[in-house]
C-alpha cells in the first residue's frame, strides 16, 4: 500500500506534466479523505477545499503532503501513465520528454540507471524533428517502448 507521501508525490509530477488537471487533483484528495483514518493531514484538508483555478496553492499542498516520498520510486509509478498519456496523445509526446527530461535535470542527484530514458528522449525528438537524425514515428515508437518497460516491471511487482 503506497502513503500518501508517495501519491502526492505521484499527482504532482502527473499534474506538472499535464497528465491530471487540478480538478482530478482535487479529486484525488476528496477520495484520500474518505479512505484515510483520522487525523488526517490539513495539507489534505487544505487541498481538498482549494479552487481548481488555484493551481499555485494546489501545488503547495502537493509539495506539503509529498514530504518524506522516494522521489524516484513516484517517478518510476508513474511512467505507466505517462506512457497511457502519450500513446492517447501522440501529439505529447515530444512535450512529455521534454518535462522528463527537465524533472532529471532539477533533480541535482544521480539519476537512477533505469530512468536514463529521461535524458534521451528529449534530445531524440528535436534531432528528428530537425531531420538530423532519425524519423519522428520511430522516436515516438522508442520512446512507448521505453515507457512500456516501467509497466511491464509493475505488473510483475504486484
Amino acid at each position: 500500500m503506497t502513503t500518501i507521501a508517495h501519491q502526492a508525490q505521484q499527482m504532482s509530477l502527473l499534474l506538472g506534466y499535464g497528465v491530471l488537471t487540478c480538478v482530478d487533483v482535487i479529486e484525488w484528495s476528496d477520495s484520500a479523505i474518505i479512505k484515510m483514518d483520522l487525523p488526517l493531514p490539513d495539507a489534505l484538508l487544505e487541498l481538498s477545499l482549494t479552487q481548481p483555478q488555484n493551481m499555485a496553492d494546489i501545488i503547495s499542498h502537493l509539495r506539503e503532503l509529498s514530504l518524506g516520498s522516494d522521489f524516484w520510486a513516484a517517478m518510476r509509478s508513474v511512467m505507466p501513465q505517462l506512457r497511457e498519456f502519450v500513446v492517447e496523445h501522440p501529439d505529447r509526446a515530444e512535450v512529455i520528454a521534454n518535462h522528463l527530461f527537465q524533472t532529471a535535470c532539477r533533480a541535482g542527484s544521480e539519476l537512477p540507471k533505469d530512468l536514463q530514458l529521461m535524458y534521451i528522449f528529449e534530445g531524440a525528438f528535436e534531432l528528428a524533428r530537425e531531420g538530423i537524425w532519425g524519423e519522428p514515428l520511430s522516436v515516438y515508437r522508442d520512446f512507448v517502448l521505453a515507457l512500456d518497460k516501467f509497466r511491464s516491471s509493475l505488473s510483475q511487482e504486484g
